[in-house]
């Protein structure tokens, strides 16, 4: 005799193969959505960096990143974001405006491209909290590299 609220092995079957195909299809949707956010990263023609709030290190930039600052993509992975600040002063005053508001826009900041050079950028960060981890985006604006490599970037 069995009751109402025991399920059949077919209806288990069922059951568990429409719950495989909606996990499926959002596999497929997020990897979409993953190599959709790359794409854009990289052809952006704004240099853009991820760094690890904890430790300051540098996770991923995009190809506009390299032609500003001159690294190529695995010299820049893993370092410290302070390698491309001219005056670390300049760091602390955008964490502190990014710890009160959670972002800062069009902070003037001097950086250091990997010859040592000034770049005179206008910076803006946000800070983005997973449940894993905090990471700053961080945006540099410098008009004269936007001239110089903008053929780079198409």
């Amino acid at each position: 005799m069995r009751g109402d609220s025991l399920m059949t092995l077919r209806e288990l079957t069922d059951a568990l193969t429409a719950r495989d195909s909606v996990l499926q299809e959002r596999t497929r949707q997020l990897a979409l959505s993953e190599e959709m956010f790359r794409t854009v990263f990289n052809l952006t023609p704004v240099p853009i960096a991820i760094i690890q709030v904890a430790t300051g290190f540098i996770l991923q930039v995009n190809l506009a990143f390299t032609a500003l600052f001159g690294y190529a993509v695995n010299e820049i992975i893993g370092k410290h974001v302070l390698t491309l600040y001219n005056d670390p002063k300049d760091r602390e005053m955008v964490l502190s405006e990014v710890d009160k508001k959670g972002y800062i826009k069009f902070a003037h900041v001097k950086f250091k491209h990997k010859d040592g050079s000034l770049l005179d950028c206008l910076l803006s960060v946000k800070q983005i909290t997973t449940d894993s981890m905090s990471l700053y985006l961080a945006i540099a604006d410098n008009r004269e590299c936007n001239q110089r490599y903008g053929d780079i970037l198409i």
